[in-house]
């Protein structure tokens, strides 16, 4: 319906056409993209918080392999960095208590990712995508489906790396030395290099510490900020 200016005043919501993502970020598979499948399944994965939960249901979507790959990051540019085509990365990042997706497509990169909720901090992979975070640096850079380039991820990856080194220097100084039933000359010995070990003997028992420091660790986490999935990486070819 128009007025005598030709000025739209009124239309049927049927002669609207939902806005599509751009047809190079349509996965085949899901007739849609990522971006549109957080909206479209939005009780499901849109208001879901937890990221390892969101990232784990997003790939559950097109692959049931989960990540197995240790990456490197702590060099400039990983290579998967420069990698072609159009592809889904599962980064699973338990050193610092995080997970979350990677997609590329002709050359350029989009983050997807939620973070638990607690007191001003926190968000949906919904708010994520399309809420308005201004003020926060990290969305402002990296959310809001915004596309951006190698370089971009080059350097969200240092930062990752860089929080990876604080949290291996607090493990060395301190949360080593708090993990129980572990005597003090393996702690010792798993603060240095555990791959120099030539003892058989020490070498069991620094196996057997690591097996108990990774429950420790995951029932920390848990008590922290509920369950949350070395680094890993998985791929799939879309």
């Amino acid at each position: 319906l128009f007025n005598h200016n030709g000025i739209i005043i009124a239309a049927r919501c049927s002669n609207f056409k939902p806005c599509r993502d751009a047809k190079e970020w349509i996965v085949p598979p899901l007739q849609q993209s990522i971006l549109e499948l957080v909206k479209t399944k939005g009780n499901y994965l849109g208001n879901e918080e937890y990221c390892h939960i969101f990232t784990k249901k997003v790939w559950g979507e097109l692959s049931e392999t989960i990540p197995a790959l240790q990456l490197n990051i702590s060099k400039k540019s990983p290579d998967f960095i420069t990698v072609a085509g159009h592809k889904l990365f599962w980064l699973e990042l338990d050193a610092i208590g995080h997970h979350l997706l990677l997609e590329k497509c002709k050359g350029s990169w989009r983050v997807f990712q939620s973070h638990i909720k607690t007191r001003s901090v926190g968000y949906t992979a919904n708010e994520w995508c399309f809420g308005d975070m201004r003020g926060k640096k990290a969305w402002e850079k990296y959310g809001g489906g915004k596309m951006m380039s190698d370089g971009d991820l080059s350097e969200l990856m240092d930062t990752i790396s860089e929080c990876q080194c604080v949290v291996k220097k607090l493990l060395n100084t301190v949360l080593l030395d708090s993990v129980p039933n572990i005597d003090p000359e393996t702690i010792a010995c798993l603060k240095k290099t555990p791959r120099n070990i030539k003892d058989p003997m020490m070498l069991r028992r620094c196996n057997d510490a690591i097996v108990l420091i990774e429950r420790w660790g995951s029932s920390l986490m848990r008590r922290i900020q509920g369950p949350e999935g070395c680094t890993l990486i998985g791929f799939d070819y879309i």
